[in-house]
Parts: C-alpha cells; structure tokens; sequence
C-alpha cells in the first residue's frame, strides 16, 4: 500500500509502517488488515457504490458531450449513464 501525507502534492511511496494511537507500530514485515480492506482482493461494497456514483457522472458528461446541443430526453441519458455504471460495476466484481 502507498500512502502520502495529506495535503501535499508528494509522490505516493510504499508504508514501512504504521503506527496506532496507542504508539503500538506494526512493521511492514508484520501482517497489516484495515477495516475497510476487502477479502479476497475484491472490492468492498462501499467502495463499488462509490464508483457507482462516480462512474454514473462520467458517463452522464460523456454522453451529453457526445450529443452536445441536440435536444435530448434526461430521463434517456439518466438510464444510459447509471447502466454503464452498472456495467463496470459488475464487471469490477469479477475481478
């Protein structure tokens, strides 16, 4: 895992540890587990709603861009981006 302080324009660079509140430091030779870490190096269901969202707006740009000043039906453009979405989602999962 790369990590970076927050706020800064640094490159990522792998963690070497990782230290708790309490001051207990784990080392990258120990075995690390976040919370939100997916099993089996699937993404989590969090994760994959969230790039639901935002695969949904992408698509939306990307198909209004494509159709640009042409008198469009929403409802249409709406279904289209959130299956493309889904699509990707979906596809993510099998991964």
């Amino acid at each position: 895992m790369k990590a970076r302080k927050r706020g800064t324009n640094d490159p990522f660079e792998e963690i070497d540890c990782l230290q708790f509140k309490n001051s207990y430091v784990l080392y990258k030779a120990d075995v690390i587990e976040f919370e939100n870490e997916s099993k089996g190096n699937k993404p989590d269901v969090e994760y994959l709603e969230q790039l639901r969202h935002q695969a949904a707006i992408a698509a939306m740009q990307g198909i209004m861009n494509y159709f640009g000043s042409i008198d469009y039906n929403r409802d249409t453009i709406a279904r289209l981006a959130v299956e493309q979405a889904d699509a990707l989602v979906e596809h993510l999962k099998k991964k």
